[in-house]
């Protein structure tokens, strides 16, 4: 009769919640785990010498490794869903870590915005909205963003139109923010253009604030400057205001009637910018001849990157350069057509190689120290290299004097032919005579330093 007595079974004690999250968590990757884990210990009870490395890291270390792994996800936030299913601790670490949310973009889609908002908790966020990329409309990504707007440190804007984000920094302070882009090329719609468009409530500019790029917002982009005017006056309230970038439309209005009949009502406010620049660019030879004109006491004491395109010979104009402002850098560009890319080479080229006419012991922007130049091509080896041998020749002779050209500290070369398929090969000979007429100067050929052990460093 014993042998016929079943055997009693041992009986089955409910699991806890916990310990049945952590089967889930662990048999997601069971196969996986157990290639690191051959025991099958829980990793926090198993001794040290048992453990797989990926166990034995830093948090602070897993969580780099964590932010490499998702950096150049499709979608980053499925991914981090699935690390949260690895391991406990895994779990713990993503989902504490605000630094892995805080990134909030619209291409990402609604759900995963809300995600990031709720992970992010009190984080400082980025919030970006790329019309050209985004899955959701710019109504329904900055509704979803709401209050928390408050919490951007940067906050990017760049579609056809930014009115819904407008619409909001007028009411709201962003306190953290330090970076604004704000891009609309189609207006303000149920605006009319002479309406002000008064940001932050007309209080100054959140405190942090350091870099701002406005980009054919309306109000800017037509001719009374209102709107741009209301934003210069809060802008100037952000006492670490570094960047300061616009963008204007002129929408058929000649430059000298904006210049003349509005941007003058500003020059206080700009005169303040600029008192404290360390870098100013200015795209339209009008606009620069004005800012001179009207603000040239503080100009002259800024260094100026002067950068040239295809330059036809007009040695007034430069010669008005040289006694304005001080060009420290000079880029000398190619354009797109062929014949352009090697008659201004020369032009250009020359007037550097001697003094200006009317004064023989100055020469054509004499503190120049880096010359990037897009314009080498074979014939224009011995125009450069007697360039270069000139000048540093003229300040020896003059012993750096008044309207001597300083001797170049940097030469950047390259081929900037629009015709050429692949980047020319560096003439090590023309590279050579460079490196000694240049006295010391750094070389760089195509982006590479270049030295005379004929190889690239």
């Amino acid at each position: 009769m014993n042998d016929s007595t079943p055997e009693k079974q041992p009986q089955r004690v409910p699991k806890s919640p916990n310990a049945q999250k952590e089967d889930n968590l662990v048999s997601v990757n069971s196969d996986e785990l157990s290639a690191y884990n051959p025991r099958g210990t829980h990793p926090h009870s198993a001794p040290k010498e048992h453990l797989a490395p990926i166990h034995l890291i830093p948090t602070e270390i897993l969580l780099h490794i964590i932010h490499f792994y998702v950096k150049g996800s499709a979608d980053p936030v499925q991914d981090l869903s699935a690390l949260t299913l690895v391991y406990q601790r895994w779990h713990a670490v993503v989902e504490d870590a605000s630094s892995l949310w805080d990134r909030i973009d619209a291409y990402e889609g609604l759900a995963a915005v809300r995600k990031r908002l709720r992970m992010a908790k009190d984080a400082a966020l980025h919030i970006t909205y790329n019309q050209r990329h985004s899955r959701t409309d710019q109504l329904a990504f900055f509704e979803a963003i709401g209050e928390r707007i408050d919490q951007s440190r940067s906050l990017v804007v760049d579609g056809l139109e930014a009115e819904h984000c407008c619409a909001i920094l007028e009411t709201t302070i962003p306190r953290r923010l330090e970076t604004l882009h704000l891009s609309g090329y189609t207006g303000l719609r149920g605006r009319s253009d002479d309406e002000p468009l008064i940001l932050f409530s007309g209080a100054a500019a959140p405190p942090g604030l350091r870099d701002v790029h406005l980009a054919c917002i309306p109000g800017i982009a037509v001719t009374p400057l209102k709107r741009l005017h209301s934003f210069f006056l809060s802008a100037l309230a952000a006492p670490h205001l570094q960047k300061l970038h616009i963008e204007c439309n002129m929408r058929g209005n000649p430059a000298s009637q904006l210049l003349n009949d509005d941007l003058v009502r500003l020059v206080p406010t700009l005169t303040s910018l600029i008192s404290t620049a360390s870098e100013i660019q200015v795209t339209s030879t009008n606009s620069f001849e004005w800012l001179c004109n009207h603000l040239g006491g503080h100009l002259d004491k800024l260094p100026f990157h002067l950068g040239i395109e295809a330059y036809k010979s007009n040695l007034a104009y430069l010669e008005w350069f040289t006694s304005r402002v001080v060009v420290t850098k000079l880029s000398l560009w190619a354009s797109s057509d062929v014949w352009d890319f090697k008659s201004s080479t020369g032009e250009m080229v020359r007037l550097l190689s001697h003094p200006i006419p009317s004064s023989p012991t100055s020469w054509f922007l004499p503190d120049v120290e880096v010359l990037v130049s897009s314009l080498v091509w074979e014939g224009s080896h011995p125009e450069i290299l007697e360039m270069i041998e000139r000048r540093h020749s003229a300040n020896r002779e003059q012993h750096g004097g008044s309207g001597a050209p300083k001797k170049f500290k940097e030469i950047w070369l390259s081929c900037g032919n629009p015709s050429a398929r692949k980047p020319m090969r560096p003439n090590v000979v023309f590279l050579k005579a460079v490196e000694t007429a240049g006295e010391g100067a750094d070389l760089y050929w195509e982006g590479k330093k270049w030295t005379s052990a004929g190889h690239e460093e």
